[in-house]
C-alpha cells in the first residue's frame, strides 16, 4: 500500500483528524502549537495596547499637572483620552489591525485639538476680544470701557483711565 492509500484509509477510519480538538477528545493540559501561538499573540497585542494608553494616560497626567488656569491641560488630556481611545478602535479594525498604532495617532491628534480649544477658552490661539461694552466721560470726551478680569477700567486706547 502506498503512502496516499495510507493516508486515506487513516482518514476515513477517523484517525486522522483535522488538526482541531473536539469536545469529546480527553484534554492533555497541552495545546496545539497554533494555539499558544494564538494566545501569545493576543496577549502580546493586550499589552502593546495597554503600554499606549498607560503611557498617554502619564503624559497627560504629567501636563495637567503644571498649570496656571488648568484649561489647556485639561482640554490636551480629555481630547488626548479620548483621541487614543477612538484610535485604539480605529486602529484595530482598520488597516493592519494595530489598536497600539492607532491609539499613539489618535491620542496625538486628541491631545493637539483638545489643546488648540483650551487655548481658545483662555483667549489665546487667536481667539477674538471679548465684546467689551464702552462708556462715554463727556468731561474727557473720550470712551472708556471696564476690564472685569483685572477688575480696572481703561480708555479706548488700552491707557488705565485712573
Amino acid at each position: 500500500m502506498n503512502s496516499a492509500a495510507k493516508l486515506t484509509a487513516l482518514h476515513d477510519s477517523g484517525s486522522l483528524g483535522s488538526g482541531r480538538r473536539s469536545l469529546q477528545d480527553t484534554w492533555d493540559g497541552n495545546p496545539t502549537p497554533r494555539e499558544a501561538f494564538d494566545c501569545r499573540h493576543k496577549l502580546k497585542e493586550s499589552l502593546e495596547m495597554m503600554k499606549s494608553l498607560i503611557a498617554v494616560a502619564g503624559a497627560g497626567l504629567l501636563a495637567a499637572a503644571c498649570t496656571s488656569t488648568g484649561t489647556v491641560e485639561r482640554n490636551a488630556a480629555g481630547g488626548a483620552a479620548l483621541g487614543a481611545l477612538a484610535g485604539a478602535v480605529i486602529g484595530n479594525n482598520v488597516g493592519s489591525g494595530s489598536a497600539s498604532t492607532g491609539a499613539a495617532i489618535g491620542a496625538v491628534a486628541g491631545g493637539a485639538a483638545g489643546a488648540y480649544k483650551g487655548c481658545r477658552e483662555d483667549g489665546g490661539c487667536g481667539a477674538n476680544v471679548p465684546n467689551r461694552r464702552q462708556y462715554y466721560d463727556e468731561r474727557a470726551g473720550r470712551y472708556y470701557f471696564y476690564d472685569s478680569a483685572s477688575q480696572r477700567y481703561y480708555w479706548e486706547d488700552g491707557q488705565p483711565r485712573y
